[in-house]
C-alpha cells in the first residue's frame, strides 16, 4: 500500500461523512417544503439508517453528489438561483447522473417564472444550465486529455458494462442466470431496485413534485442500460424521492417499526460483508 493511500482514504471518508450529514439536514429542510414536519424528519432518519447508507462513508462520490443535489433543490425552491447553480454544477461534477438535477430545477423555475424579474429569470436559467455545462466541461476535458469525451462511460467496460438499448434485457438475463455464474449477490441489487421503484411509486401516488420523481426514476433505471444490476443499490441512493416515499409509507406504525428494526441490522450486515462483495 502506498504511504499516502491511508491518509488519503481517511481524509476522503471524513469529507464524505461531513457531506452526508449536510445532505441529511438539507433533505429534512427540503422535505418540509412539501411534507408535514414529522414526515420530513422521518425521511432524514430513514436515509441515515438506510441499509446501504454505509456507502456515504466510503471513498465514493455519492456523499458529495447527494449533498449537492439536495442543496440545489433546496436553494431553487427558495429562489436562491446562483447558489442552486453552483450546487447543481457540483452534483454533475461528482457523478454524471447528477446532471439529472436539471429536472427538479427546471420544474422549480417553471413554477416561479411568472413572478420573477428579468434579472431573476436570468439567474434561474443559469441554475438550470449549470449542471449541463458542468458535465459538458468534464467531457471536453476528457476529450482533450484522453481523446474520449465519454471516458466516464468507457471506463465501465472494465466491469463488462456498456450503455445499449438492449441493456435492460441483458441485466435481467444476468440476474436470472446469476446462481449458475456465482453471482447470487446480484439478487441484492435487484431487490433494492424494486424497493426504490416502490418508494418512488408511493411518492408519485402522494403527488410529490414530479420533477423530483422523474429524476429519481431516471437515476434508478438508466444504469440498467449498461446491461447489469451491479452496483444498482449504490446508484439508487441518489434518487432523493425514495426517502420521501419511504417516509410516507412509514406513517403506518408497522412499516415504521419494520424500517427502524430491519434497516440498522441490514446496515450492519452490509458493512460486515463488504470484503465479500464491494458495493
Amino acid at each position: 500500500m502506498h504511504a499516502l493511500e491511508v491518509p488519503y482514504n481517511v481524509a476522503g471518508m471524513a469529507v464524505n461523512n461531513m457531506c452526508f450529514l449536510i445532505a441529511l439536514l438539507a433533505l429534512y429542510e427540503l422535505g418540509r417544503e412539501w411534507l408535514p414536519e414529522a414526515d420530513a424528519r422521518r425521511a432524514a432518519l430513514y436515509a441515515a439508517v438506510f441499509p446501504f447508507s454505509f456507502v456515504f462513508s466510503m471513498v465514493y462520490p455519492e456523499g458529495p453528489a447527494l449533498a449537492a443535489m439536495v442543496l440545489a433543490g433546496l436553494f431553487a425552491v427558495r429562489r436562491r438561483w446562483l447558489a442552486a447553480a453552483v450546487c447543481g454544477a457540483l452534483a454533475a461534477y461528482a457523478r454524471p447522473e447528477g446532471v439529472l438535477i436539471v429536472l427538479p430545477l427546471l420544474a422549480a423555475v417553471v413554477r416561479s417564472w411568472p413572478s420573477l424579474s428579468q434579472n431573476a429569470r436570468a439567474r434561474a436559467c443559469a441554475a438550470v444550465l449549470a449542471p449541463v455545462a458542468s458535465l459538458a466541461a468534464i467531457s471536453v476535458y476528457f476529450w482533450t486529455v484522453l481523446g474520449d469525451p465519454f471516458a466516464w462511460s468507457s471506463a465501465q467496460h472494465a466491469w463488462d458494462r456498456s450503455l445499449t438499448l438492449s441493456g435492460p434485457y441483458h441485466a435481467l438475463a444476468q440476474v436470472v442466470t446469476a446462481p449458475t455464474h456465482d453471482r447470487s449477490w446480484l439478487f441484492r441489487d435487484a431487490a433494492f431496485v424494486l424497493v426504490y421503484l416502490l418508494c418512488l411509486f408511493v411518492a408519485w401516488f402522494k403527488r410529490l413534485p414530479r420533477g423530483w420523481i422523474a429524476a429519481g426514476l431516471a437515476m434508478v433505471l438508466l444504469p440498467l442500460a449498461s446491461g447489469s444490476f451491479q452496483s444498482e443499490a449504490r446508484f439508487g441512493l441518489l434518487a432523493v424521492p425514495i426517502y420521501w416515499g419511504l417516509s410516507l409509507a412509514g406513517r403506518r406504525t408497522w412499516v415504521n417499526r419494520t424500517v427502524f428494526l430491519a434497516s440498522p441490522a441490514l446496515l450492519a450486515a452490509g458493512v460486515l460483508t463488504i470484503v465479500q462483495r464491494w458495493p
